[in-house]
């Protein structure tokens, strides 16, 4: 396990995104970016080889390293309740109801339609 001793948030500011109260339902897409610095980055790949190393001792081993943000969903609806309640087709039951009887793309036409994508990134940049 790869240790962070230090980061920062090089995110934009969350008030770029403001506007999404103004919206009942947004889908929002979010972005995930890890930077290293170089001592970062050194030590990262001396710690990946060190791990590889002592632990390569099939022929067909798969080596697989991914770097979480942990609480982080990539896609999600937001919902201002100040905008009013919540549509029909936001219900949980009812699409799992409908997905059941094979009718399940009538709420997703729905949400699609009503709804417009936001693309936020989220940069992280680790010191060392």
């Amino acid at each position: 396990m790869f240790k962070i001793k230090k980061w920062e948030d090089r995110s934009p500011p969350s008030e770029t995104i403001h506007f999404l109260s103004v919206l009942l339902l947004t889908r929002l897409h979010t972005d995930k970016q890890i930077q290293y610095s170089s001592k970062a980055s050194n030590r990262f790949d001396k710690k990946k080889r060190k791990f590889i190393k002592h632990n390569n001792r099939d022929d067909h081993y798969d080596y697989n390293c991914s770097q979480e943000i942990p609480f982080h969903l990539e896609e999600c609806l937001v919902y201002s309740p100040k905008q009013g309640s919540k549509p029909w087709y936001t219900s949980v039951g009812l699409m799992i109801f409908l997905d059941l009887l094979m009718l399940g793309w009538i709420p997703r036409y729905c949400l699609n339609k009503n709804t417009k994508i936001v693309e936020y990134e989220i940069i992280k940049y680790l010191h060392n």
